[in-house]
């Protein structure tokens, strides 16, 4: 894989590890709980118009360009936000990574 899709997927990943990265290398005395949540593909209403991944991948799908909607990959929008609400009310969380998808 090779392309704007690959170098978006990498970033995520690379961004997960930095943050990771920079939490372990601070003094005890200054580091503070952190959560990682990882959707598949977010899908839902959205606050902007045009120039959003999903809503291009959405596009591509309807244009007839992409041909693939990875059906376990889906997350709605609204439950991304709610998984975010859960992260910061949950003590347990504090330390973990979460992926969210719609089925396993």
């Amino acid at each position: 894989m090779n392309g704007p899709q690959f170098w978006y997927l990498k970033s995520k990943v690379l961004a997960e590890s930095a943050a990771w990265d920079y939490l372990k290398a601070m003094p005890e005395k200054d580091r503070f709980e952190l959560v990682s949540i990882n959707p598949g593909l977010v899908l839902g209403p959205s606050f902007v118009g045009a120039g959003f991944t999903s809503g291009e991948f959405i596009t591509g799908i309807m244009e007839g360009t992409k041909k693939y909607l990875p059906p376990n990959n889906v997350v709605d929008v609204r439950d991304v936000a709610k998984a975010h609400l859960m992260a910061i009310k949950k003590e347990a969380a504090a330390g973990r990574r979460f992926v969210l998808v719609n089925q396993v």
